[in-house]
């Protein structure tokens, strides 16, 4: 039996690393798995056309420049699909005051990854590729927390599936932007700048935006925990 669900508020150092190692775990997790099924196309291609080196270099490549757009999508939805179903299942071994730390996991191995696929050209770029570089990594700190405390609430609400929805469409939208630049850019160098500019100005504003919503959201939902009830005999 189950006695009256009482509230969770107390928030604990210990716990909330724990929720951060969580969080570390589950975003790895999502990567293994995200990088295996973004390479679906290129096995696909390969086993149409013969498995070669230099087909898959000449080949592959050529039409992944030549349909940035939807490969962009294709990316970006696996990313966010991975990423956020990690979310949503990591979120739900905790109580809702260490959702916030669970989704600075996930940042902290997003910037790592960030970190290391930069390292080689530290101090070989200009400034505003570094702007850049800084701006993914807030981005991150920002993104990753904030549809995490989204999702926490959705879970507590009953609107789980709804936030889970939510999380993914903007998650694309962020990474297939980033993944359309990166192919669209090598042959539109002169509207680097622009374009650039135009695409972090819309994931900032996303990744702020589900930030606020989501720690309001939280903040302002009570969850509560059931308790066993002595038996008595």
């Amino acid at each position: 039996m189950t006695d009256t669900l009482k509230p969770v508020e107390r928030t604990s150092r210990k716990e909330a690393l724990i929720a951060v190692g969580i969080g570390i775990v589950f975003m790895a997790v999502a990567l293994f798995v995200q990088a295996i099924v973004q390479e679906i196309p290129e096995y696909i291609y390969l086993g149409l056309h013969g498995f070669s080196i230099s087909l898959l270099v000449s080949g592959y490549s050529t039409l992944e420049f030549q349909h940035p757009l939807e490969f962009g999508l294709y990316l970006g939805l696996v990313a966010a699909t991975m990423q956020e179903v990690a979310t949503y299942i990591a979120v739900d071994t905790r109580t809702k005051q260490y959702a916030f730390y669970i989704g600075l996991g996930f940042s902290v191995v997003d910037i790592m990854v960030l970190i290391f696929d930069t390292l080689p050209v530290i101090g070989k770029i200009s400034r505003f590729p570094e702007l850049l570089i800084i701006l993914n990594v807030i981005a991150s700190l920002l993104f990753h927390p904030g549809t995490a405390t989204f999702m926490k609430w959705g879970r507590i609400t009953g609107f789980g599936r709804g936030s889970l929805g939510i999380a993914i469409l903007l998650h694309t939208a962020v990474d297939a932007g980033v993944a359309f630049l990166d192919l669209w850019i090598p042959f539109h160098a002169s509207q680097y700048v622009r374009d650039s500019s135009i695409y972090w100005a819309i994931a900032m504003a996303i990744s702020a935006g589900i930030f606020i919503v989501g720690l309001k959201k939280l903040r302002n939902v009570e969850e509560s925990v059931e308790r066993e009830k002595p038996v008595v005999f």
